[in-house]
C-alpha cells in the first residue's frame, strides 16, 4: 500500500501524506470537513469568498485579482451557528449566509464589496428548509409544528 501511494503520488505530482489520507478513506471519516469557498458572478465582478483563509477575492472579467477583503461573519461566538451556507439574490445583488440559533433561522445580508454583515432576518418558522431568495423575498419549505407530513411552501418579505 505504501508502495502504491508513492508511486500515486509520483505519478500525480503531489504529496505521498495527501494520497495516503486519500487511500485510507480519510474523507469519509468524521473528522474530514470540506473547504466551503463559493464563487459567485455579482455586477461582472467575480467574487470568491474563501472562509478557510477568511478572505473575499474580488477578479474582474479579465480574471485579474481587483482586491481581497477580510471576512469574519462566519465566526460567531458559537462555531455552531453558521450552517455554511450562502445564498444570492441575483435580481438586486445580494449576498446571505444562513445561520441557526436555538431553533430559530437568521439570514445575514453580506456586503459583498465589504464581507461585513449589513442586515439580520430572523425568519418567522423556525422549521424551513431549503431556502431560495429572489428579489427580496426568501423562499422556503416548512413543516407547521406537530405535523408529520404536510409540507408548506412559505414566502417572506426580507426587511
Amino acid at each position: 500500500m505504501q508502495l502504491e501511494a508513492r508511486r500515486l503520488a509520483d505519478y500525480y505530482k503531489t504529496d505521498v501524506h495527501i494520497v495516503a489520507a486519500l487511500m485510507s478513506g480519510f474523507t469519509q471519516s468524521m473528522f474530514y470537513e470540506p473547504l466551503y469557498a463559493p464563487l459567485f458572478i455579482i455586477n461582472d465582478t467575480i467574487c470568491i469568498f474563501n472562509h478557510h483563509n477568511d478572505y473575499l477575492y474580488h477578479y474582474g472579467k479579465d480574471n485579474n485579482l481587483l482586491d481581497s477583503v477580510k471576512i469574519n461573519y462566519h465566526h460567531p461566538k458559537n462555531w455552531r451557528e453558521w450552517k455554511k451556507k450562502l445564498f444570492v439574490d441575483e435580481a438586486q445583488n445580494k449576498v446571505y449566509a444562513f445561520f441557526s440559533k436555538d431553533e430559530h433561522h437568521y439570514i445575514k445580508q453580506i456586503d459583498f464589496r465589504t464581507g461585513q454583515a449589513v442586515l439580520t432576518y430572523k425568519l418567522k418558522n423556525h422549521s424551513a428548509e431549503k431556502l431560495k431568495i429572489k428579489d427580496g423575498y426568501v423562499y422556503y419549505v416548512y413543516r407547521p409544528f406537530g405535523s408529520m407530513q404536510e409540507r408548506y411552501l412559505y414566502r417572506e418579505k426580507i426587511e
